[in-house]
């Protein structure tokens, strides 16, 4: 409708939204109702036209036309404001995203652009974004357009962060140029798990004989040193090393651990025991936790018995006294009383001896005198 003449028109309630009226006369028309959102109105001539209830979107001035010498049609201002303001719309304003995975939200302008506008979101090194850039322009400003954001899968453990993404708003479009764009709070959920592995959980040793290894390490990298203590019973249990440090460096690095017991001759029975782990980190994920348990067989190597030296002995009736030694082979747990008897041709010293821990592997002296029957006898064995 660009220069038409619509002198005097009735056009009550007519639907003139988005057209193209530049230098269109329209003096004296009736626009009563009208809609005339979105029309380009440069260099209408709108003396003496009726806007009542009209439906405009920027404002319109118009001048004085003298209809007779005598006669002038008063000056008519419309001042419409406006329902649509320049902005983003953007379906929310925090969005959640687990590493490694895709989230996308929602963006387009509020108003009609007299230019091209592009949206830019910042960058981040944590983020992907999928367009890099979103284009709007007077056919598909009101049009959403979505923009995708990929968390970057890391193996390190960081727990759940935020980062601020602004949007940076670029147009020949005053309006729109002068905007500053809105920032989006994304909240990034971490999928690595802050903990300890070790290779096996039990392993079989005989005190004093091997050895067994098993493995440990994290899961994740840690953003500070992790130290790893190990603890376990130092009477049965010896490792190598009883504690280890990882960090970004080693975390996924399987450290060895190497167990051995000693054997401490003491007669305790095949038993078990437990190593633990603790942490100790300035990493708050990586704090304080608990490692899994390893559990040790240990198989016992010492045996329950006596050891006795000499065990012949040469007495004759009524003569000089022999001597033998009793010992223990194994350390008791309690005090090991032994009672001594034999027939009637020999007597022994002492009847009855109590072995202590502490006397275990003494040699204890016991005497053995032959007894003379004052009988002529050929030579016997005496037990």
């Amino acid at each position: 409708l660009q220069s038409v003449k619509l002198h005097s028109a009735n056009l009550v309630g007519a639907n003139l939204r988005n057209c193209d009226l530049r230098n269109a006369d329209l003096r004296f028309a009736n626009l009563r109702g009208a809609d005339l959102r979105g029309a380009n109105l440069k260099g209408c001539k709108f003396d003496g036209a009726v806007l009542h209830d009209a439906k405009l979107d920027q404002t319109i001035d118009s001048t004085p036309v003298p209809t007779s010498p005598a006669c002038n049609v008063p000056n008519v201002t419309v001042s419409i404001a406006s329902s649509f303001v320049n902005g983003l719309w953007i379906s929310s304003n925090t969005v959640d995203v687990v590493e490694g995975e895709s989230v996308s939200y929602a963006i387009r302008l509020t108003s009609r652009p007299t230019s091209q506008v592009r949206v830019t979101p910042g960058l981040s090194s944590t983020l992907i974004q999928t367009p890099s850039s979103l284009t709007f322009d007077q056919s598909n400003w009101n049009v959403s357009q979505s923009l995708k954001l990929t968390a970057q899968d890391d193996v390190i453990r960081q727990g759940l962060r935020s980062v601020q993404l602004p949007h940076q708003i670029t147009s020949a479009d005053l309006g729109y140029s002068s905007l500053t764009g809105p920032t989006v709070t994304i909240q990034i959920f971490d999928n690595d798990v802050a903990s300890v592995t070790v290779s096996r959980n039990n392993g079989t040793v005989t005190e004093g004989v091997g050895s067994f290894c098993y493995q440990i390490m994290l899961t994740s990298s840690p953003v500070a040193p992790v130290r790893v203590d190990m603890s376990f019973d130092s009477t049965a249990l010896s490792l190598h090393p009883s504690s280890i440090t990882f960090d970004s460096s080693n975390w996924n690095l399987p450290a060895v651990v190497t167990v051995t017991t000693m054997d401490d001759l003491t007669f305790t029975g095949n038993r078990t025991s437990v190593i633990t782990s603790t942490t100790t980190s300035l990493s708050e994920s990586f704090n304080g936790l608990a490692g899994a348990n390893v559990s040790v067989f240990i198989i016992e190597a010492s045996v329950p018995s006596f050891r006795v030296s000499p065990t012949i002995l040469n007495v004759t009736g009524g003569g000089q006294q022999q001597y033998y030694y009793v010992s223990l082979t194994s350390k008791p747990l309690e005090d090991v009383k032994l009672d001594f008897s034999a027939d009637s041709y020999v007597t022994v010293t002492p009847t009855s001896l109590t072995i202590s821990g502490s006397t275990w592997n003494q040699p204890q002296m016991i005497s053995v005198h032959g007894v003379n029957t004052m009988i002529q006898e050929a030579p016997h064995n005496s037990t």
